[in-house]
C-alpha cells in the first residue's frame, strides 16, 4: 500500500475513534544495508517505556502504524534477524490530536543481543477504529459512504465482536493495494446486527474470504500477527513458532583457496603445489632444510655450469619417466588435487538439539572428507578432543508464503570449533593406504617418484665444457638429495596440515523448508532441506566466508 493511501486510511480511522484525544504516528521502515532487507523477520517498536515486538510476514520496507495520545513520545525501532539485533532507529516524535505523523525509519546497522522476544503487558502498538463511530472506511477504492454506513471492496472481516478495526502492524509499502491470501487480514464476514462500523467485502486492500457487506455489518478485523497460535477464528496461521526437537544435520562447505591464504590451510597448499610447479626446485629446497650430507657433497663436487642444470634434469625425469606404469608428475598432481580437495571442500555431520523452553545446542559429530575412491571419507569426532560445540541456539518455523506455502526455519547465529587437521590428516593417510598401499606422505612421494631411478637418470647426464665434457656423477648423493627432500617435504606437509584448527566455524544464520511443519503442527517437521548457511570459518589469521549448505532429518 502506498504511503498517501496508508495515512488516509488512519486519518479516517482516527476521524471515527471514539475518543477525541487519539493521535497517530506511521512509521515508514526501511534499512540502511540493502542486505538486511530479507535477514530481518521481526521489529521491536517501544514508545516510551513500553514495547511490543512484531514478526515479520513479508521482507522490509513496510510500515507501521501507531495509536497514541498526543504530546512528546520517544520512539524505537530495532530489527532482528533471529536473535541478532542488526538495525536501530531512535527518536522524539510529537504527536498531535487527531492527526497522523508520518516518519520515515532507517534502521542503522548495528550488533548486539536480542531483547526479550515477549510482548511488554499493555503496550498494543495499533491504531483502532471506535464502535459506534457513524460512518465506516472503504479500505478499498470506494469513498467513506456516511448515509449507509457500509464500504463496497472494503476489508474483510472476520466475525469479530466489537466494531473496532485494529490496524495491522506492518503494511505492504510498495505493492498497492495488497489482496489475497498474501494480505494483511482475511476474514469471514462480520455479524448482521449492530450499526454504524466496518463491514465485510471482498477485493479490498487487506486480503480475502469476506461475504459482500451489508448494512449495519458490525466486524471486528484481527490485528495480532505476534508469535502464538492461530488469531481469529478463520484458521489465520501463526507467523512464526519456535521449532523444538532433535535433527541430523548435513552440512557441506566449500573454502575459496584465496580466502585459506595466507595460513594453515594456504600455507599446506603451497607445499604440496610446490611439487607441481617444478618439483627438482622442492626437493632440493626440502633437501637443503632437512640438512641432508649429499647435497653439500654434490654442490662442491659439480661445477657451476652443472649445478645450474641440476633441477631441470630433475624435473625432465619426474615428467618422462616411468614408475609402476605412471609418470612421477601425474602422481605429485594427484596428491596436489586429493589434498586441496581434502582441505577446501569438506563435510559436518553434527546434531542440533532444540528443547522446548530453552535454547539449543548444535554438536559436531562427524567429518566427511572428499575422497578418490568415489565415496567420501567419514572420521568420527573424538568426543575428548578440544571440540567446541554450539549453544544458545534457536530456531523458528514461519509461513511466510501463508498457510499454503512452504514452512521455512531459521536457525539463530551461533560458533562451532574443531581441530580440523588431525581428522584431515587421519583421512589422507586411509585414502593412501586403500588407493596405493602407502600408509603416509612420507611413503607415497617415496613411491611415486622413485629415487633410485632419479639419481640414475641425474648422474648420466652430462654437458660439453670447451673441449672436454663433464658428467654429473655421484649417483649416491643424489639418492640421498632425492629421498631426503621427499621426507622433509612430506614432514612439512603433514605438521601443517595436523596444524589447522578451526577455531570457529561461525554458522551466522541458516535458512531451510521445514518437511512435514503445518500451521497447526508446527513441530511436526520430519526433515530439513534445501538448507543454506551463511558462514565463515577462521583458519587461524581471521575469519573467510565459506559457502555451506544443509539438509536434516529429525532425531530421536
Amino acid at each position: 500500500m502506498k504511503l498517501r493511501r496508508l495515512s488516509f486510511i488512519l486519518l479516517a480511522a482516527l476521524a471515527c475513534s471514539r475518543s477525541s484525544e487519539d493521535a497517530g504516528i506511521v512509521l515508514n521502515i526501511d534499512t540502511d544495508v540493502t542486505a538486511d532487507r530479507a535477514l530481518i523477520d521481526r521489529i521491536t517498536v517501544t514508545v516510551d517505556s513500553k514495547h511490543q515486538d512484531w514478526t515479520l510476514v513479508r521482507p522490509l520496507p513496510g510500515s507501521l502504524g501507531i495509536e497514541t495520545s498526543p504530546g512528546s513520545k520517544q520512539v524505537t525501532v530495532e530489527g532482528y534477524a533471529g536473535a541478532v539485533l542488526r538495525g536501530r532507529w531512535s527518536s522524539v516524535i510529537v504527536a498531535s490530536k487527531g492527526k497522523v505523523i508520518v516518519q520515515d525509519v532507517h534502521l542503522a546497522p548495528v550488533g548486539g543481543t536480542a531483547l526479550d522476544a515477549g510482548p511488554a503487558d499493555g503496550a498494543r502498538a495499533d491504531a483502532a477504529i471506535a464502535d459506534g463511530a457513524r460512518d465506516s472506511v472503504d479500505a478499498g477504492a470506494g469513498p467513506i459512504d456516511g448515509s449507509r454506513g457500509e464500504a463496497t471492496g472494503g476489508a474483510s472481516g472476520n466475525g469479530g465482536t466489537t466494531g473496532r478495526i485494529t490496524l495491522p502492524p506492518l503494511w505492504d509499502s510498495g505493492s498497492g493495494e495488497a489482496s489475497g491470501t498474501g494480505g494483511i487480514v482475511a476474514g469471514t464476514g462480520g455479524r448482521s446486527a449492530g450499526t454504524g462500523g466496518i463491514v465485510a467485502g471482498t477485493g479490498g486492500s487487506v486480503g480475502t474470504g469476506g461475504s459482500p457487506g451489508r448494512d449495519g455489518g458490525d466486524a471486528a478485523l484481527p490485528l495480532d500477527t505476534r508469535d502464538g497460535p492461530s488469531a481469529g477464528d478463520d484458521g489465520a496461521p501463526p507467523v512464526s513458532s519456535p521449532l523444538t526437537g532433535a535433527f541430523a544435520v548435513s552440512s557441506d562447505f566449500s573454502i575459496p583457496a584465496t580466502a585459506a591464504a595466507p595460513g594453515p590451510v594456504g600455507n599446506t597448499l603451497d607445499l604440496v603445489h610446490g611439487f607441481v610447479v617444478d618439483p627438482g626446485t622442492a626437493i632440493l629446497n626440502f633437501a637443503e632444510d632437512a640438512g641432508v650430507p649429499g647435497l653439500a657433497t654434490l654442490r662442491a663436487a659439480l661445477p657451476d655450469v652443472l649445478e645450474s642444470q641440476l633441477t631441470g634434469w630433475m624435473n625432465s625425469y619426474i615428467q618422462t619417466a616411468s614408475v609402476n606404469g605412471v609418470t612421477p608428475y601425474s602422481q605429485l598432481v594427484w596428491l596436489d588435487t586429493t589434498i586441496r580437495a581434502l582441505l577446501l571442500y569438506w563435510g559436518l555431520d553434527s546434531r542440533l538439539a532444540l528443547p522446548i523452553g530453552s535454547s539449543g545446542t548444535h554438536a559436531p559429530v562427524t567429518l566427511v572428507l572428499a575422497s578418490t575412491l568415489g565415496t567420501p571419507y567419514a572420521v568420527p569426532l573424538d568426543p575428548m578432543a578440544s571440540v567446541t560445540q554450539g549453544v544458545g541456539v534457536t530456531a523458528t518455523v514461519s509461513w511466510p508464503g501463508g498457510s499454503a506455502g512452504p514452512a521455512v526455519v531459521t536457525i539463530s547465529d551461533h560458533f562451532m570449533g574443531l581441530p580440523f587437521g588431525r581428522y584431515a590428516l587421519q583421512a589422507l593417510d586411509a585414502i593412501l593406504l586403500a588407493e596405493y598401499g602407502a600408509p603416509d606422505v612420507a611413503t607415497y612421494l617415496a613411491n611415486a617418484v622413485g629415487c633410485a631411478g632419479m639419481a640414475a637418470y641425474v648422474a648420466s647426464q652430462c654437458v660439453n665444457v670447451v673441449v672436454s665434457t663433464v658428467c654429473v656423477g655421484h649417483e649416491s648423493d643424489m639418492f640421498d638429495v632425492c629421498a631426503g627432500g621427499l621426507a622433509e617435504g612430506a614432514r612439512q606437509i603433514e605438521n601443517q596440515i595436523l596444524g589447522i584448527d578451526f577455531k570457529a566455524i561461525h554458522f551466522q544464520q541458516g535458512i531451510a523448508t521445514a518437511v512435514g511443519a503445518t500451521v497447526s503442527r508446527p513441530q511436526d517437521a520430519t526433515a530439513l532441506q534445501n538448507g543454506v548457511w551463511t558462514a565463515t570459518v577462521d583458519f587461524g589469521s581471521g575469519a573467510e566466508p565459506a559457502t555451506a549448505t544443509f539438509s536434516a532429518t529429525s532425531a530421536p
